[in-house]
């Protein structure tokens, strides 16, 4: 027998024995046990919801998340004001926060609008932002922070979700209209910049 192997009893039945084989499978799978639970430990730590307070451990990481965010899209970066606007609507409730990650790392963002519905005398939800950090896309974030909105929505007796996007952000599109939204084409978005 290989040097620092033992033969073990493995059942009350009688005395059989591991082989050497046998025994470096139990070890793998030993070790591979302490893998599987790390990564479960891991997802245990991940986070999704929404921010009500500054002083969640995740503010800061959304912060820096919706610079990111701003960024991507071409400004500056702006982190201290993008603080001072990001505390100004958790504080004040004119918009829901919705952040997905681990600790302090915020992986993803999604801002949304409530806004009166005179027709239905409900709500309206408007997905104003939803952004993944570039590293932890195709994840499943987004698509948890959307599912997160609309059980939100559904529960405050919202009439509907709604949304826009660049008719060439395909991927984005490609997930909206995976998971419910429907292009409307009977609608014109228009703008007045102030």
């Amino acid at each position: 027998m290989a040097r620092g192997w033992k033969n073990v009893t493995v059942s009350s039945a009688g005395p059989r024995t591991w082989s050497l084989c046998a025994t470096r499978t139990l070890c793998g799978f030993i070790r591979l046990l302490g893998v599987v639970t790390g990564i479960m430990a891991a997802m245990a730590e991940e986070w999704l919801g929404r921010l009500s307070a500054v002083t969640e451990p995740l503010f800061a990481g959304a912060v820096a998340l919706f610079d990111e965010y701003r960024q991507h899209y071409g400004a500056n970066p702006a982190p201290g004001a993008v603080e001072q606007w990001l505390t100004e609507l958790v504080l004040s409730d004119r918009a829901r926060i919705y952040v997905a990650g681990r600790g302090a790392d915020a992986r993803g963002i999604c801002s949304v609008a409530v806004v009166p519905a005179a027709l239905t005398l409900r709500t309206v939800w408007l997905i104003r932002d939803l952004y993944v950090s570039p590293t932890t896309r195709r994840q499943g974030l987004a698509r948890a922070l959307l599912a997160m909105v609309a059980e939100d929505a559904r529960a405050a007796g919202a009439h509907r979700l709604s949304l826009r996007t660049e008719t060439s952000n395909e991927r984005a599109i490609e997930l909206y209209a995976g998971i419910g939204f429907e292009a409307l084409t009977d609608v014109e978005i228009m703008e007045r910049l102030l």
